[in-house]
């Protein structure tokens, strides 16, 4: 629970007046209030990250309680010049006409934060509170055109847009008219415009206040029962992109190039790589980009992965294509090793391979397959003793991979048949 929901409750609690939690009440509230020493304070706890480069960010009071007792309408105001500072994406003329449909009185609320729409017909796309960053990347091909002095100065902007454009989506994802966002925006639109903040340079998407905030958003998204990450429809036409998988292509190979391994760009990486979407999006990730494992290390408690593990081998993978190339790359010696360095790479590899040979116990099958989990398992106990182990042994995911201490005798007998 943050500070503003602490505030807008409590106050509710005391009053008489209808709860009303929309961004233009809001606004209201926190254009009154005042902020002093004696106001009660909200800890957080500490959350150290590994970025890029092995830098560590602790998320505490540096930037979460910072910004959650900063005066809304400063912040709010704050915010509003990044959006209409560029007339191309909102017109300063069409939103003065929507606060004087509104007839608000309060001179110092922002004609941003008003409703802007006319006889209830949307003046602006419902994507509206992504514009700076996907105006921004639309003038980026320009960037290097300019000189270095010009590129300094356009850095610092393109920060200063993008960062605010994030903290006011974040207010909206956090609390104030979320309804909003669900009704208007599906989760899969969201997630895209997220992803457009890494199509910048990496001095952009490496900025300390950026990464914080995309973090807080990730978590955020992880943590929803709902379950969002779960729920993307990537088949679905965006406006923005001609289709997802080219897009996905393109970041990572973004990621290549330019991400330094980065910690969180990583976690936005692997979502298209969970069981629940197309198997297109991890045969192009174990195909050509596999080697990207090395730096997906998720390893320790300061860089460990948010979406959990088992969505990545649950269900198991029922495609024989796929199995014959994870097969393949456990067999390769070089590949093996760039995939092994990461847990997530590895425990993908084991947990797929095995629940293939141990499918179908006892059950008719394809003789093509039959005679391909013989040779598998035959490569298993040539491996080292781990991995062997690994292989045959493994009996779930959770927080880690977790073993049998002796094989089910149905899975001992099958393993027998298969070694004859």
């Amino acid at each position: 629970m943050n500070f503003w929901s602490l505030y807008i409750d409590n106050k509710h609690i005391n009053s008489s007046q209808p709860t009303d939690k929309s961004l233009n009440s809001l606004i209201e509230h926190f254009d009154k209030l005042e902020i002093n020493d004696t106001q009660k304070q909200v800890r957080f706890s500490h959350i150290n990250i590994n970025f890029a480069q092995s830098e560590t960010i602790q998320i505490n009071k540096s930037f979460i309680e910072n910004m959650e007792s900063t005066h809304i309408y400063d912040l709010l105001n704050q915010i509003k010049f990044s959006y209409l500072q560029n007339q191309i994406i909102l017109e300063s003329r069409l939103l003065e006409h929507s606060k004087k449909l509104k007839k608000i009185n309060n001179s110092q609320l922002s004609t941003l934060f008003i409703s802007i729409d006319y006889s209830n017909k949307p003046i602006l796309g419902p994507d509206w509170i992504y514009a700076p960053i996907v105006n921004e990347k639309m003038q980026f091909s320009n960037f290097e055109k300019l000189t270095d002095v010009q590129k300094n100065n356009h850095t610092e902007k393109l920060i200063s847009n993008i960062s605010n454009c994030l903290k006011f989506i974040y207010l909206l994802e956090s609390y104030f008219d979320k309804d909003y966002l669900e009704e208007n925006l599906n989760i899969t639109a969201r997630y895209i415009k997220f992803l457009y903040v890494y199509l910048f340079d990496p001095e952009v998407f490496l900025e300390k206040q950026i990464i914080t905030i995309m973090y807080l958003l990730f978590f955020k998204f992880v943590h929803d029962r709902k379950q969002p990450l779960k729920k993307l429809n990537f088949e679905q036409k965006f406006p923005d992109i001609i289709s997802f998988y080219d897009f996905y292509q393109h970041l990572l190979n973004q990621y290549d190039s330019s991400s330094f391994g980065d910690y969180l760009f990583s976690q936005y990486l692997i979502v298209p790589l969970q069981q629940c979407y197309p198997v297109k999006y991890r045969q192009l990730f174990w195909s050509d980009f596999h080697h990207l494992f090395k730096y997906m290390r998720f390893d320790n408690e300061d860089s460990k992965m948010l979406i959990e593990l088992k969505n990545f081998v649950q269900p198991s993978e029922k495609y024989l294509h796929m199995i014959r190339l994870y097969s393949q790359i456990l067999l390769d010696p070089n590949d093996f090793k760039l995939v092994s360095a990461s847990t997530l790479g590895y425990t993908i590899l084991i947990a797929n391979l095995n629940s293939f040979v141990f499918e179908h116990i006892n059950k008719a099958e394809k003789k093509v397959e039959f005679d391909f989990k013989k040779i598998l398992v035959k490569s298993f106990v040539n491996l080292n003793e781990k991995i062997s182990h690994d292989l045959i042994y493994y009996k779930c995911v959770n927080e880690d991979i977790e073993h049998f201490e002796q094989l089910p005798e149905i899975r001992k007998q099958w393993l027998d048949q298969l070694l004859i």
